[in-house]
């Protein structure tokens, strides 16, 4: 699984155990519902360190909290290097 998915579905996790839709956590997070909902859909490229900061701000939780959390086993791969890039 790609960390962008494992985020995704943490989130939507995370919403529903909260009681948060996705518009509700999108106006006390300022991040557009859109960002919101492709984040959760696994449909972004990237999660930037900031994103999860604010998720986690929202959420009332830490970062540890967020990733303590069977998606983010010691196998998954945050990142891959290849020539000083990162890539998916």
């Amino acid at each position: 699984m790609e960390y962008t998915e494992a985020v995704g579905k943490r989130l939507k996790e995370l919403l529903s155990e909260r009681h948060f839709t996705q518009t509700k956590f999108a106006k006390g997070s300022n991040i557009s519902r859109m960002t919101i909902n492709r984040t959760i859909n696994g449909k972004v490229r990237i999660v930037t360190f900031e994103t999860l900061i604010v998720f986690c701000k929202t959420l009332n939780i830490t970062l540890r909290d967020f990733f303590s959390s069977e998606l983010f086993g010691e196998d998954i791969e945050f990142y891959k290097k290849k020539k000083g890039r990162r890539i998916n």
